[in-house]
């Protein structure tokens, strides 16, 4: 049988590999690089009937990877009313009781990505102000960063929440002066309403699946860090617990490669994982189970995120950690042991203080070379933590676009002083420690490019924090496959690696810093497809 090839030329081609980080064409055999350099090179390692992919002009880099996904979270965003941009309480009722009327049946009415940070007297809905969208269904509305949901009385009324529910482990739920609850529930208090929400059906799931993933391929991305729930303990609740059978159900919609983090309590649901046919040989390496993924603590908009002072604008609030210090060292000393990669969410410094000593500790105990152990987020480092983070070998993965959602209300929240070392990306490659890059979706956009953009500028907050072009580029490339394992595989545009190309209207290298986000995706191959074109 004759071999699949392809030739690409004909534009700007930047590998982000130092050993050639340009060339005049790229030469594909079934799914593989296997020359890269001049046009005449490039011809010359093909047979007869390649496939001649003129670029015009545009520039073709490594394929994106996303590290830090939870698919099926975004799959069910983009099956709902999408919140984003809304901007006072009238516009939040208005936009869900338009969904209500357009929603046949007396199904729940779910909204998401609500940020209350653009109300101008910022304050979270209660259950009273949702219950003007119906006087009969219940609705229930995501926060943006997923950390918080708010419910309406017919919510509360399904869920069977009263006065009397006690708040869980981790969890908070906002009651008035008499302990009624007011529909506000944070962290692992969530679960108590996503509970009850009901199962999509097969079919509007396969819809939902391919739609988002069909979104991430016009992003450019061609691999996924994808995050799932295999117990009801999670964010996600119950609906969350079936996120890795239905990842079996729905593979084949899903063309991007996957490397898959579990959250759990304990490491028996990556054995079994590993196990399953996610990884077995039919998945042709697609689909790869790396490690656990632990919540350590909240985030900056809901006020959750652990702090070793008050926050700013709560002088009586500095968040909270999900995890009791022995049982988190527990759940990591079995995942590490076992020979697993451990990914932990820290947002705060005393959460992210809290880790670095926790793997120091671990490590210390059970040394283990290569590890690539990461923290998620890394939100608030100073230098002393940065020292330690390299000395260990740790790996971060961490979100640009933070810094735009969080800019409208991070100082008033921590202060100008915390701000300097708040997502401090040019101190992170000083050290020299591994920037991995993703968009935490559903929290933030999956548009690379938007993420690569606010990197470089960070839209005028601490701008002694700015990185380069090339720098950003590597985080979302050769940085994120690193952090996967998968550096032989992906990240740059090398012989030996997989197909997975990106071409852009516009090399980001040459434009205008403020104008990466507005090129466009042309066309997005994977392991030698077309699977996207503009």
């Amino acid at each position: 049988m004759r071999p699949h090839e392809l030739l690409f030329y004909g534009g700007t081609i930047q590998t982000l590999d130092e050993a050639r980080p340009a060339a005049e064409a790229v030469a594909v055999q079934d799914g593989v690089i296997i020359t890269v350099g001049s046009l005449s090179e490039c011809r010359a390692a093909l047979g007869p009937g390649f496939e001649p992919l003129d670029l015009k002009g545009a520039t073709l880099l490594p394929g994106f990877c996303d590290c830090h996904v939870h698919p099926f979270s975004t799959v069910f965003y983009n099956m709902n009313t999408n919140l984003l941009g809304v901007r006072d309480m009238g516009e939040l009722i208005r936009r869900l009781a338009a969904a209500e009327r357009e929603k046949s049946g007396n199904g729940w009415i779910i909204g998401c990505n609500f940020d209350e940070q653009h109300f101008g007297e910022p304050r979270m809905p209660t259950r009273y102000d949702l219950d003007r969208v119906s006087p009969c269904r219940p609705v229930i509305v995501m926060r943006h960063d997923g950390h918080s949901v708010l419910a309406n009385s017919h919510a509360l009324e399904a869920a069977g929440i009263s006065a009397s529910t006690p708040e869980p482990a981790g969890g908070i739920m906002d009651r008035d002066e008499h302990g009624e609850p007011l529909g506000i529930f944070r962290e692992n208090a969530v679960p108590l309403i996503l509970n009850h929400v009901p199962m999509p059906g097969m079919e509007e799931l396969v819809a939902g699946t391919q739609k988002t993933f069909g979104i991430m391929l016009g992003c450019g991305i061609t691999s996924v860090g994808a995050i799932l729930q295999t117990d009801p303990y999670g964010p996600g609740g119950r609906i969350g617990a079936f996120d890795l059978p239905l990842l079996e159900l729905l593979r084949e919609h899903i063309p991007q490669a996957l490397y898959l983090l579990l959250m759990g309590r304990d490491t028996e649901a990556i054995t079994k994982a590993k196990a399953s046919c996610l990884q077995g040989a039919a998945s042709s390496g697609r689909t790869r189970v790396g490690g656990l993924k632990i919540i350590a603590d909240g985030t900056f908009g809901s006020s959750t995120a652990a702090m070793q002072t008050p926050y700013s604008d709560q002088p009586d609030n500095a968040g909270f950690l999900l995890y009791e210090e022995d049982a988190l060292f527990d759940l990591m000393s079995k995942t590490h042991c076992a020979g697993y990669q451990l990914a932990i969410h820290a947002i705060g410094d005393r959460a992210n203080r809290l880790c670095i000593d926790l793997y120091s500790r671990l490590l210390q105990n059970y040394p283990r070379p290569d590890h690539r152990h990461r923290i998620e987020h890394a939100a608030m480092m100073d230098a002393a933590m940065l020292r330690q983070v390299k000395e260990l070998g740790l790996v971060l993965s961490m979100q640009p676009m933070f810094i735009h959602s969080d800019s409208p209300f991070l100082e008033k929240r921590i202060g100008r002083a915390r701000m300097e070392y708040t997502y401090p990306l040019r101190s992170i490659l000083h050290e020299g420690i591994p920037l991995a890059g993703s968009s935490d979706s559903p929290v933030e956009t999956q548009r690379v490019l938007a993420a690569v953009e606010c990197a470089v500028t960070r839209e005028g907050y601490v701008p002694g924090q700015t990185i380069s072009v090339a720098q950003a580029l590597a985080m979302y490339t050769k940085h994120a496959a690193y952090a996967q394992f998968e550096e032989d595989r992906r990240g740059t545009i090398s012989p030996g690696k997989r197909a997975d190309l990106v071409s852009l209207s516009a090399d980001p290298l040459r434009v205008r810093p403020e104008e990466i986000h507005a090129i466009e995706v042309c066309t997005t191959v994977i392991d030698g497809e077309v699977l996207y074109s503009r």
